[in-house]
């Protein structure tokens, strides 16, 4: 026994090092943020108004330190916040004035460095920046453990046309938050990843769509080099030209004897002034042997800017700049009219249906595509002004007809003698439509043309 005691001893201590040794650290979190310049982003809204998201978020990257080094993540919430007044970069300074051993010190921020816009998605946000920086110093040895930068794009697939986007958001929430998963996972990894993207789900405003009668009838729209295709009975193509041009006149001119040139001259304050010219449009289809000529009034409004200047001999005159394009305009008083090689087949007025600086009311959203992602809006992730609806009201034959548009233009409903009789979707070109009583060929045709006619290049009724 007494030989025995001591190999005894001599195990028990080397399975108490092997224990010793084989002890995960404890990771204590002295910094875990997300940050954005004030004013200036829009991802951050999704985070600032919603504490489960944050949470979800957190628990991506604990997921993706487990995965690496079977460290626990503590509890911890997501600090969202924006910079200080002033401050266009956040500041990153892992630095420990404490540390005790078996411990490792988690520094984590995550800076939005804005959306980035593209010219041509009406201002909607072509992708939102991410700049990450991570650093895990041990607090054994002041050894860093990682030390980590990526920059992560969150980039929009393509919204359905039909649908109004969510441009506050980055997209659809539970996209947008799915996607820290792979952010997490690259920023722990071993190797050096600098840069990465990731697509995400867009978030649409979702309405619920009441139709008081049964469809008769469906339409499919497809657009190729031919022109517009429908292709379900009665099946016919459309095949429009670059649209014509025409001035027809002034409809005011404020010259340099108004009120602000008087001002100008006595104050040296500038002023502008304003002429408004008269066009109409004229949208050709050609249809077999036949031409459609869709005739649309609109104004366009040139701006000039005064300033009184001195003369050499001390007196004062008027000095105008070159006039420049301003604002382009429906005429709500033109009467617009459709014809078919020369005849008139039908005669309308194009009217705003509501206020178009009125605030956005929408209360639910979705992704566009999956009935089963629609959930509450809150008001803060709204959009902020709804986009204005419009109304066509005219006559065809001896029937009166109207268009009133919803969802931001990309439906159109389409009434005979006050009897909703067809519905086309899609935006700025149709897409699908339901028919929900007897029409004429001539009649979809006509609704087709409607639908096609670019009225957001006409931004004042926009």
């Amino acid at each position: 026994m007494r030989k025995l005691l001591p190999a005894t001893l001599i195990l028990f201590h080397i399975f108490l090092s092997m224990m010793c040794m084989g002890q995960q650290p404890v990771l204590e979190v002295k910094s875990f943020e997300y940050t954005w310049l004030g004013g200036n982003g829009n991802t951050h809204i999704i985070l600032a108004l919603n504490d489960s998201v944050k949470l979800r978020m957190k628990n991506s990257f604990a997921k993706a330190v487990k995965a690496r080094w079977n460290v626990e993540l503590p509890p911890v919430i997501l600090s969202a916040r924006p910079l200080p007044l002033l401050v266009y970069k956040p500041k990153f300074k892992p630095q420990l004035t404490e540390k005790q051993p078996g411990k490792w010190y988690l520094f984590l921020q995550v800076y939005e460095t804005g959306p980035v816009y593209d010219p041509g998605t009406d201002g909607d946000p072509a992708f939102t920046e991410l700049d990450l920086r991570c650093k895990i110093i041990s607090g054994d040895n002041d050894s860093v453990i990682t030390d980590k930068t990526l920059t992560v794009n969150i980039l929009k697939m393509v919204l359905p046309p039909d649908q109004v986007p969510l441009k506050r958001l980055p997209g659809y929430p539970d996209s947008f938050v799915q996607g820290f998963d792979s952010i997490a996972t690259w920023l722990f990894e071993p190797e050096q990843i600098s840069q990465k993207t990731i697509h995400v789900r867009p978030a649409s405003i979702f309405q619920q769509t009441f139709y008081p009668d049964k469809p008769v009838n469906r339409l499919t729209f497809e657009r190729d080099i031919f022109g517009i295709n429908q292709l379900v009975s009665p099946a016919f193509t459309l095949s429009p030209s670059a649209p014509t041009y025409e001035k027809t006149g002034i409809k005011r001119n404020v010259g340099g004897r108004s009120i602000g040139g008087a001002i100008t001259f006595l104050t040296g304050l500038s002023s502008s002034k304003t002429k408004y010219f008269k066009y109409r449009a004229d949208y050709a289809f050609k249809d077999k042997d036949s031409t459609w000529h869709c005739l649309i009034g609109y104004e366009e409004e040139v701006v000039a800017n005064r300033e009184r200047v001195r003369n050499e001999n001390g007196s004062f005159s008027m000095q105008s700049s070159d006039y420049t394009f301003s604002a382009r305009y429906l005429d709500a008083h033109a009467q617009n009219v459709i014809t078919i090689n020369g005849d008139t087949l039908a005669t309308f007025r194009i009217a705003n249906k509501k206020d178009p600086f009125a605030l956005a009311s929408y209360d639910h959203m979705w992704d566009g595509k999956d009935s089963t992602s629609v959930v509450p809006l809150p008001p803060d992730w709204n959009n902020k002004i709804a986009e204005a609806d419009m109304v066509i009201s005219g006559t065809t034959g001896k029937d009166t007809f109207s268009m009133k548009t919803w969802k931001g233009k990309r439906i159109k409903e389409f009434y005979i003698n006050d009897q909703l009789v067809t519905t086309v979707t899609g935006k700025p070109e149709p897409i699908s439509g339901v028919v929900f009583h007897p029409v004429s060929t001539r009649q979809i045709k006509i609704f087709t043309i409607l639908s096609w006619l670019p009225y957001s290049y006409y931004g004042g009724i926009n």
